[in-house]
């Protein structure tokens, strides 16, 4: 989607200037599509921290999700709450 965004002048000034299909793409598609492409990857950050943790919780001896499954087993919640501000 953030290559088909570009605005088609871009491609035509560059091919006005003598620009080929390698240019057009090395140098005009996708410095254009990568603010497209940071957004998504800051949005998926989150999701996969977020799965990281819940199969900590389920498949493994060491990690946050270990440690949040522990500490609630424990009761003790204090710890509990700074593991999920980490």
């Amino acid at each position: 989607s953030g290559v088909m965004g570009i605005d088609k002048a871009w491609y035509d000034v560059a091919r006005t200037l003598g620009a080929i299909q390698r240019f057009l793409i090395l140098r005009v598609a996708i410095p254009a599509a990568l603010p497209n492409v940071f957004v998504g990857l800051f949005m998926v950050l989150g999701a996969s921290f977020s799965v990281l943790i819940v199969a900590e919780m389920v498949g493994v001896k060491s990690g946050i999700g270990f440690y949040l499954q522990w500490a609630q087993g424990w009761a003790a919640y204090p710890n509990m709450y700074a593991a999920l501000l980490v």
